[in-house]
């Protein structure tokens, strides 16, 4: 299953108009050609706008927009993991990339949603 990300809106905070969330929805098709779509929100770190890598608003593409979704949907791999005093996971970032076990997730939800969807009638 091909997922297709859509961005639907973005939310912007402040002056310099820095992203706070961005709504999207993703869509599937399964092999019987059937297809579902789940829309959703990914909050990001509120910024003022001024930090280094910073994209101005009117610069933000599709493609940009549906990068920070799924960069801020997958989940950076540590090693020597520990919780710190404060209560938050800490550890050394290993570089290894976990998009591939997010993607299975989103295609098992849709999958999810099109067994849902079906009515189960005789000339289907």
């Amino acid at each position: 299953m091909d997922l297709t990300f859509t961005v639907q809106k973005i939310k912007t905070t402040g002056e310099h108009k820095a992203v706070i969330n961005i709504h999207y929805t993703v869509s599937g098709t399964d092999d019987n050609g059937k297809s579902a779509s789940l829309q959703r929100v990914i909050p990001f770190p509120i910024k003022d706008g001024t930090e280094d890598g910073y994209v101005s608003f009117d610069d933000i593409t599709q493609e940009t927009a549906v990068a920070w979704v799924k960069s801020a949907l997958t989940p950076t791999h540590l090693a020597n993991v520990y919780v710190d005093d404060d209560g938050y996971m800490q550890g050394t970032a290993t570089g290894i990339d976990l998009w591939s076990e997010v993607e299975q997730g989103i295609k098992a939800d849709i999958s999810s949603e099109i067994a849902k969807a079906e009515t189960n009638l005789p000339w289907e």
